[in-house]
């Protein structure tokens, strides 16, 4: 009866393990899973996160200065509403980097809250 057991076992164990075995194509799927996660597109740019889990845009950049913004503030939607195009790319993560002509837009934790209509006016400018 022992020997019964243990071959039932051994078979159930090798059942296991063929099942947990992966193939090249699973392989595959996991790596390119892997590299979804590091990057994203959306629209037109790509995305690389970096490892403060900052994704940052792949556009060449020209941008001479960096204005950070808060996630959902009032600053957030009063830029989107003046650079619409900015919300496709803000679908990223709520910590992107996301370059323009002059100037770098980032939604950081440490963001600015608000923005005076002058600051507003000329991060459009820098932006176009």
């Amino acid at each position: 009866a022992v020997s019964n057991d243990v071959q039932r076992f051994e078979a159930a164990k090798l059942s296991s393990e063929q099942r947990a075995g992966k193939s090249l194509g699973d392989e595959r799927k996991d790596a390119l899973n892997e590299a979804d996660v590091k990057q994203k597109v959306a629209g037109a740019r790509t995305f690389q996160v970096n490892k403060e889990g900052v994704w940052l845009d792949l556009k060449k950049q020209t941008a001479t200065r960096t204005v950070k913004i808060r996630a959902y503030s009032e600053a957030y939607f009063a830029v989107l509403r003046a650079i619409p195009e900015l919300g496709q790319w803000f679908t990223v993560g709520d910590k992107v980097r996301v370059n323009g002509r002059a100037v770098t837009i980032e939604l950081a934790d440490d963001g600015a809250s608000t923005l005076d209509a002058t600051a507003l006016a000329t991060l459009v400018k820098d932006w176009q």
